[in-house]
């Protein structure tokens, strides 16, 4: 597969293709050609990327739920139990895709990568190999080497280019991608020569260019979806789950955190904040246990909850001042609150300032794990902040 390994190498080398683009918008017709000829190819390929990257997270959705705890080993993938509960989350999937598949957004990436690219012999050549006897092929061809390249180039420390591992999941990919080749424009092979050509040509980086920004942002559209779906429909799935399950388990433990154990960094939502399962359940216990007013950025609490003794009046789940980290401010002066946590922790908080009408201190306790205190110099405020920072975010 020469076409593929010349691209593989330059992705993994973090060469892009460049595109000689014009001043001037380019052609009218560019658009709906490269629309009539790839849109359901690219809808194909960024569907197939994205099962293949969260059917595995789907699976430990299911695998760690906890309505199945109960079950011990026999919660397992071939208890029909188990793939009850995996169809209905597969489900609930599937509709995210066929929903993103109705909507605009391939043409509005395709529309505004040509706009940037611009009008010239490269997009020329691109529109005229489309248009050809040999599209289809031209189509088949760019949805096959872009499904492999992302899929080999997703994880930084793969196998070494040209190494048995790494041809063997080459392999692996290409009898993947069939899944999808029903779907795809159909090529009888007799455009081989026509392809070779066109690899070589100005239309070359223009459809690799294009393939590659439609793709990448139509997959990472989809995640931010599947991720809000694992979040937000985090009690409806297990629902589904305990359903699944029936009657004969144990009911699971309601999910919770300790609010105090993340203002004193002893737990960390950096740490697993990539986990669907754990940041889920993260998710629910603020759900539970806090609410959200419109226009708000912090939470209050429900019901009493408290930090080192002190009343929590706010809470902020990702967000310490401009920092990034979970912190809270409680009712208390800064002294009460810098007491106070210094009891709790057995710590001593010695790195402190006042400036810009601001009092604070803190204290290092490991990479990304600071513990912050912050109050109003001026005594204006009578609440002081209290928090875990984990660093500045741009």
């Amino acid at each position: 597969m020469p076409i593929v390994v010349m691209l593989l190498v330059c992705a993994f080398a973090l060469v892009s293709p460049a595109v000689s683009g014009q001043t001037q918008g380019a052609s009218d017709k560019a658009p709906a050609v490269i629309l009539k000829t790839s849109a359901s190819s690219m809808l194909a390929v960024a569907r197939l990327i994205t099962e293949e990257t969260w059917n595995p997270i789907l699976d430990r959705r299911i695998q760690d739920a906890p309505a199945a705890r109960g079950l011990g080993d026999a919660w397992r993938p071939s208890d029909p139990r188990w793939q009850k509960a995996r169809g209905a989350l597969g489900a609930r999937m599937t509709r995210i895709l066929e929903a993103y598949a109705r909507s605009d957004e391939i043409a509005g990436h395709v529309q505004s990568e040509v706009e940037r690219i611009g009008a010239g012999p490269g997009l020329d050549a691109a529109v005229a190999a489309l248009s050809g006897p040999a599209g289809a092929a031209v189509v088949r061809e760019q949805a096959r080497v872009t499904f492999i390249v992302t899929m080999m180039t997703a994880t930084p420390n793969g196998p070494k280019i040209g190494s048995p591992e790494w041809n063997t999941r080459m392999g692996e990919l290409a009898k993947t991608f069939e899944r999808i080749g029903p779907s795809l424009p159909p090529d009888d092979g007799s455009h081989a020569a026509e392809l070779k050509a066109l690899n070589t040509g100005p239309a070359a980086a223009v459809l690799s260019r294009l393939w590659s920004f439609a793709i990448a942002n139509a997959t990472r559209q989809l995640t931010t979806a599947l991720n809000l779906m694992l979040f937000d429909n985090q009690a409806a799935i297990d629902r589904a789950v305990a359903s699944a399950v029936g009657g004969n388990v144990a009911p699971p433990v309601a999910a919770t955190f300790d609010v105090e154990r993340m203002v004193t960094c002893q737990d960390s939502w950096l740490d697993w904040k990539d986990d669907p399962v754990r940041a889920g359940a993260f998710v629910e216990s603020i759900r539970s246990a806090f609410e959200q007013r419109d226009g708000d950025a912090f939470f209050t609490p429900k019901g009493r909850v408290s930090v080192a003794g002190l009343p929590v009046v706010q809470v902020f789940p990702q967000s310490v001042g401009m920092g990034v980290g979970f912190s809270v401010t409680v009712d208390a002066s800064f002294d009460q609150a810098r007491k106070a946590l210094e009891q709790r922790t057995g710590k001593s908080l010695q790195k402190c300032d006042t400036s810009d009408n601001m009092r604070t201190c803190e204290l290092e306790l490991g990479e990304r794990k600071t513990l912050i205190l912050m109050a109003d110099a001026t005594g204006t405020v009578k609440t002081t902040l209290l928090g875990c920072y984990y660093y500045y975010e741009k």
